[in-house]
């Protein structure tokens, strides 16, 4: 007999019981695949994974956490601002970001994007082109100085 892993049960209940969250992460979801080097499959965990050039940048969970590493000092001031919470398991290094409900998306998209920004910006060392395009779209996001700061 096969026995199934849990992480199935955990996905089914989430499937079943609430229709609208899977809404809301596919809307993550189409928002972020659109940008260049991104893809999105399922987490090791289950939920969405988003990996930028086949490395993992972020993941959201079956029951709308979004999940994202980032520099212990800019996950220190993103949960000082509120605009994430503690993750429960590695406090210092990631921030999780619930959504819950429209208003939640733009937010968690934008979350995604600084990540995706300072993996890209990493990878873009020796192109001074991509480099400035990158520059241009880190000022665009909706964060004050310090998180800019921090993240980059």
């Amino acid at each position: 007999m096969i026995i199934p892993n849990p992480v199935f049960f955990y996905q089914l209940y989430f499937f079943i019981s609430r229709p609208k969250i899977r809404h809301l992460i596919k809307q993550v979801e189409v928002s972020t695949s659109a940008w260049p080097y991104i893809s999105a499959k399922t987490h090791a965990l289950g939920g969405r994974e988003f990996d930028l050039n086949n490395k993992e940048i972020a993941h959201i969970h079956w029951n709308g956490d979004l999940d994202i590493l980032f520099n212990q000092k800019l996950v220190k001031e993103l949960i000082n601002q509120n605009l994430a919470k503690q993750h429960t398991f590695v406090p210092g290094k990631a921030i999780t970001y619930a959504i819950k409900k429209d208003s939640d998306v733009r937010p968690a998209v934008n979350l995604i994007r600084l990540a995706y920004l300072v993996h890209a910006k990493k990878a873009a060392q020796q192109d001074d082109k991509l480099l400035k395009v990158i520059d241009i779209e880190i000022l665009e996001l909706p964060y004050n100085h310090n998180i800019l700061e921090l993240a980059f």
